[in-house]
């Protein structure tokens, strides 16, 4: 259960900070400058500080493949959350945002280039083949 409650968190907080980072991309902010505020406030994260520096160097030497999330830990997270009775909701989300690089074709790449996806604004129409698929095992 350790494990589940674990993966629960780093999959809901690599979500984040690519959502994070794409928003203000998005509004235009320098993403270091914003990186930089992040790591030093309440919004710090192992996910974060793992994961963004790559984005902001256009390295990608780490992360994990997708496929572990969408296929193995979220799925098992949401079925522990259906058998203990406990809302999912944030678990759901982060499933979903690793669908949609999947959708995208970087299943194979690790959630770095997740947050590369989301970031360059390329992620609209593999939104809408998440979105148009099946979502069976999504709902918490």
């Amino acid at each position: 259960m350790i494990k589940l409650v674990n993966q629960l968190l780093v999959g809901t907080h690599l979500a984040a900070a690519a959502e994070a980072m794409a928003l203000a991309q998005a509004a235009g902010a320098d993403l270091r400058q914003v990186y930089d505020l992040l790591i030093t406030g309440q919004a710090r994260s192992q996910m974060l500080v793992s994961r963004v520096p790559p984005l902001l160097d256009s390295g990608f030497t780490t992360g994990s493949n997708l496929r572990i999330f969408t296929a193995k830990d979220l799925p098992l997270v949401l079925d522990a959350g259906r058998e203990f009775g406990v809302t999912m909701m944030t678990a759901t989300a982060a499933l979903q945002t690793m669908e949609l690089g999947a959708a995208a074709g970087v299943e194979d790449a690790t959630d770095a280039d997740l947050i590369r996806l989301l970031v360059d604004g390329h992620a609209g129409k593999a939104r809408q083949t998440a979105a148009d698929g099946d979502s069976e095992g999504t709902a918490g």
